[in-house]
């Protein structure tokens, strides 16, 4: 095919997370260790928070959005590109970024490719309670809260709801 010639830059990671405003330097510093482990592939961050996109753009800093990056992406011609999703379960922002990489794979010639939700498994979840467990005895009062998406709660098979465990 002739458009395939355009395709000639090698591989990106996309770094996908809801972002934040007062954390922002963590996303970046995120980057900076892939971009040092990994020095053949250009490293780039997506959003998917609007406010934040907006928040940030006021304070002179650019952050894009997944679809705009995969754009840029693709405009360039990066033969792969890899959509590392940075969220901690699969709640609906990871389902968005799921959908987002689907629908660029219908029309790039990029080979466009995605992580899983860091804890994509249940017994991951159980072993970071565990690990949680062990590291703040109960005399210590700590409570954890964990409020997650429908989606995600359907998956696992628990109705929808705020869980506390109280240590």
């Amino acid at each position: 095919m002739k458009r395939l010639r355009h395709y000639n830059q090698g591989t990106a990671i996309v770094l996908s997370c809801f972002g934040s405003v007062v954390e922002q330097q963590r996303y970046v510093k995120l980057q900076q260790h892939i971009s040092e482990r990994y020095p053949d592939c250009h490293v780039r961050m997506a959003t998917s928070s609007k406010m934040v996109i907006k928040k940030l753009a006021r304070k002179g800093e650019v952050c894009q959005s997944l679809p705009q990056v995969l754009a840029d992406l693709d405009t360039q011609g990066y033969q792969h590109i890899l959509v590392v999703s940075c969220y901690l379960f699969p709640t609906d922002e990871h389902l968005y970024l799921t959908k987002i990489v689907d629908g660029f794979k219908q029309f790039s010639l990029s080979r466009i490719g995605q992580t899983p939700a860091i804890m994509h498994h249940s017994q991951l979840a159980t072993k970071l309670l565990g690990a949680l467990h062990q590291r703040f005895p109960v005399d210590l009062g700590v409570t954890y809260i964990f409020i997650m998406v429908r989606r995600c709660w359907t998956t696992l098979v628990i109705k929808p709801s705020i869980i506390a465990i109280a240590y």
